[in-house]
């Protein structure tokens, strides 16, 4: 029969492991939330490092935006007639095949936009050129594996 102080030793550790599963898991995605410009956020929105700690939100404490929680971050890069702006945000949306890619939206000409979305906390400090380059190695070696 195992006295008691033998059966502590082992509760007591698994469930500290429960514990902080658990708790890890229950904090939502926190993302960066800026955007550049001179009458913003400027410069440092648009050069972010993955150790800058600065517009740090953590998305779950937002209300959910049509009855669809905060879940992802957002970094988009829009080019108007040269002027480029990077904008950095919570995101939510009920389509999950946007999840962890980039799109490309031209306008005309002169207006384009970059959307990249990602489901990590602070995954949206990468520039628009980091990102794509991720997303392209990260999807060759999804796909090496699997084959």
């Amino acid at each position: 029969m195992m006295k008691a102080s033998s059966v502590f030793l082992i509760i007591i550790p698994i469930l500290a492991c429960l514990v902080a599963f658990f708790a890890s898991g229950s904090h939502g995605i926190q993302c960066f939330v800026c955007m550049s410009g001179d009458k913003y956020n400027g410069e440092k929105c648009e050069n972010l490092k993955p150790t800058d700690r600065d517009f740090i939100v953590n998305c779950s404490t937002l209300p959910p935006r049509n009855n669809y929680p905060w879940e992802r971050c957002r970094v988009m890069v829009h080019d108007v007639e040269g002027e480029t702006r990077t904008v950095r945000s919570c995101a939510t949306w009920p389509d999950k095949s946007r999840e962890n890619r980039c799109v490309d939206r031209t306008g005309t000409a002169r207006i384009k936009v970059r959307l990249c979305e990602c489901d990590t906390d602070f995954c949206n400090h990468m520039s628009m050129a980091k990102a794509s380059i991720f997303l392209i190695v990260s999807t060759l070696v999804i796909s090496l594996i699997k084959f």
